[in-house]
């Protein structure tokens, strides 16, 4: 099988809108691949792509997504390519957002090395850097729903970054009764000193990402139809939004130990009333 010019074109036919073409062809050109194969070597057209999309200071996206139709369209005309169900990057790559949570949950990995992580992403070493630094909160970390995501206790030795206690990200979609049940029970679960600050940060950062109208109707919920206390969910509006295993299990906390036993009082009050 020849892969020219007229199997490029019939391929751009098929995938893309005729604005689209000019601009996609330009992408698969730069790959200069054999004009004539059966068979294309897995990881040289890999290191093609990948070079051509980290050489790119904008638009990587595009081009990925041109990249992945085309190497679908091949193997549908035959052409052997071998397994590639890790060959391009995980996430979207023109998003900072999406890189560092996946960098973030990456580093988990104890094999996990900076210097692999620009061909896996396909950016740049100085990107990886910059969403390093933004990740350790080095340089302007990124804001979710308003509060800075950030992971400040970590040591970088051996080509690795070790972080005191890894980070998480979850972001839910919920209906607002789910909202309601999750913050009662991280509520019920702040009772117990064992677990008191990591349910109450646990809760602030669910509350943080709650819209003013989700606010005012979960506290509205609690106050007039359950006659629950209310004023523990105001405290939520303090903290930081990612909390260290240490920060979570020191005794001084912003959430003093006055102020809890008052709200423990005040919410067992309300639920027995509420019965």
């Amino acid at each position: 099988m020849k892969i020219n010019d007229a199997f490029i074109d019939s391929f751009l036919k098929k995938n893309l809108y005729q604005e689209k073409r000019t601009e996609a062809k330009a992408y698969l050109n730069a790959l200069d691949l054999p004009a004539s194969t059966e068979k294309v070597d897995r990881d040289e057209l890999e290191d093609r792509m990948r070079s051509f999309v980290q050489s790119r200071v904008r638009g990587k996206d595009s081009v990925i997504a041109v990249y992945k139709k085309f190497v679908e369209y091949l193997k549908e005309n035959g052409v052997e390519i071998g397994d590639t169900d890790k060959f391009f990057p995980p996430v979207p790559v023109d998003s900072s957002f999406e890189r560092l949570m996946w960098i973030a949950k990456e580093l988990q990995q104890e094999d996990a090395r900076i210097e692999n992580l620009p061909n896996r992403l396909w950016v740049s070493e100085r990107t990886v850097e910059g969403d390093l630094a933004r990740l350790c909160g080095n340089d302007d970390p990124i804001s979710i729903c308003g509060r800075k995501f950030k992971i400040t206790e970590s040591t970088r030795e051996n080509g690795q970054i070790k972080f005191a206690s890894t980070a998480h990200p979850l972001f839910l979609t919920e209906n607002l009764t789910q909202v309601l049940v999750l913050l009662e029970g991280l509520h019920h679960m702040a009772e117990n000193p064992l677990y008191t600050r990591y349910a109450e940060t646990t809760a602030a950062d669910v509350w943080a990402q709650l819209s003013d109208y989700a606010k005012d109707r979960v506290k509205r919920v609690l106050g007039d139809y359950l006659s629950a206390e209310t004023d523990w969910y105001q405290s939520l509006e303090a903290g930081e939004h990612f909390q260290s295993e240490r920060q979570c299990s020191v005794q001084e906390t912003s959430f003093s130990t006055a102020s809890r036993t008052e709200r423990r009082s005040s919410w067992s009050t309300a639920r027995t009333a509420a019965s």
